[in-house]
């Protein structure tokens, strides 16, 4: 009797214990603890002095004073994403640095099976080391080849000896435009002003739209204000009712989606 409670407490930890994957679209500028939940850094080669830190990016530096046999692999990985078909990773990443990087300084991995890169089969989608011009915020997309139910995004930094090269990885968003037409010459032609913004802020587009509707879309994928019937190639939206954070803008127009990507920064 009292294995049987034990087994049956035990599963009830696991259950309660498991994170639930969280849906598409989301988003990161590890600005808030919100934002930083769930992201952690696995030290699966030597362990130096610096590491990922994250303070509103997340940055790794070189292996300050290393040996040549000091080989530094350092891994960031998201929390359990639900990551669709067709599904894509962007971010901003700077690098600086005067020797020449190793050719894994740092890469893009997708997981499944586990978040801990030990266990959990992880697969390089994207070689970020050599991005140019250095010491700017570069803007790069990645598509991720497969699809889970519970998946994870990794950066990964490796090098070997002294190398000096850093890098900072930023605003990472993970969509999926399954089910939905996406209007590619207007995902870029949607501005915003101002954002950040506190009360109202003016959307205007390149197309006039013909009941239009609009989706505000927090960075757990739920809709936390909508407006319909829009009209004209501008729009103010009122967001005084909603709490500070980064949210997505969605634009749709007789089921065509114009944009899933534009941010909306709430101060």
């Amino acid at each position: 009797m009292k294995n049987l409670i034990l087994l049956f407490a035990a599963i009830i930890l696991s259950y309660t214990g498991a994170a639930q994957s969280l849906n598409l679209p989301y988003y990161t500028g590890f600005d808030t603890q919100t934002e930083k939940e769930g992201w952690v850094e696995y030290r699966t080669g030597f362990q130096s002095t610096f590491s990922w830190s994250m303070f509103n990016a997340i940055s790794h530096d070189y292996n300050v004073g290393g040996n040549a046999n000091d080989t530094v692999i350092d891994w960031m990985v998201s929390p359990a994403l639900n990551v669709l078909n067709n599904s894509s990773v962007s971010f901003k990443i700077s690098s600086y640095g005067f020797s020449t990087p190793a050719v894994d300084n740092c890469e893009v991995y997708y997981g499944t099976g586990s978040q801990d890169p030990s266990i959990g089969n992880f697969t390089l989608i994207a070689n970020i080391s050599d991005m140019q011009p250095q010491n700017q915020w570069l803007d790069t997309s990645v598509s991720i080849p497969n699809a889970s139910a519970e998946g994870y995004i990794a950066f990964r930094y490796k090098t070997i000896g002294a190398k000096w090269m850093s890098y900072s990885i930023d605003s990472v968003t993970i969509e999926s435009p399954v089910g939905l037409e996406i209007v590619a010459s207007n995902m870029n032609q949607i501005e915003v002003f101002p954002n950040p913004v506190s009360i109202f802020t003016t959307l205007y587009f390149d197309t006039e739209l013909k009941n239009g509707s609009i989706n505000i879309i927090d960075i757990n994928g739920k809709v936390v204000s909508s407006a319909n019937d829009v009209y004209g190639i501008s729009y103010q939206l009122d967001v005084s009712a909603l709490s500070k954070g980064n949210y997505f803008l969605k634009i749709e127009e007789n089921e065509k989606t114009y944009s899933t990507t534009r941010m909306l920064k709430l101060e």
